[in-house]
């Protein structure tokens, strides 16, 4: 509650309390990011744990929760970390079917591309876009969160040789 704390002390400068917004979402892997690998919780774990969350806060003065559908996460991994596969998924929908129709008649598993962790050798769709990034760079990046390790933000100089991009 120390952040809570903080608010209401900055308040009292602007003689207003304010509301301390929490915005939670369960974890969406991204293509081209160091977490591309990993795994996606479950729709029910994710509830869960926000509801957890939501729980611990109910009825603290001026802080609400405001949190994303498990099952909207899980549409957003599909569609960033699908493959040509999708393609039939996407026919199914724009014919109309809603997305648990469309999945069953395209014959495509959704945890196949949401809740399964991937090799770091696994070739992945999105490996045929060059993004600029030094290939081995999001590997380290990997193995650093992997290991609760962190990289400094990019300096953005002319001689940076950190991801290969500059």
């Amino acid at each position: 509650m120390a952040v809570r704390e903080k608010m209401m002390e900055a308040g009292k400068k602007f003689g207003r309390v304010g509301k301390l917004i929490i915005s939670l979402n369960g974890f969406v892997p991204k293509p081209h990011t160091p977490l591309q690998w990993a795994p996606m919780e479950s729709e029910k774990s994710i509830e869960r744990r926000l509801k957890y969350v939501e729980k611990l806060f109910r009825g603290v003065p001026n802080v609400e929760i405001r949190t994303m559908s498990s099952r909207i996460a899980h549409q957003q991994a599909l569609l960033s970390l699908g493959d040509r596969r999708m393609t039939n998924f996407l026919i199914e929908l724009d014919k109309g079917a809603n997305w648990k129709e469309a999945l069953r008649n395209a014959d495509v598993d959704a945890s196949f591309f949401t809740t399964r962790g991937r090799e770091t050798a696994e070739f992945l769709p999105w490996n045929i876009v060059d993004n600029g990034l030094d290939d081995g760079f999001m590997l380290k990046e990997w193995h650093k969160a992997m290991e609760s390790r962190i990289t400094p933000p990019c300096p953005a100089t002319d001689n940076c040789t950190r991801c290969g991009v500059c």
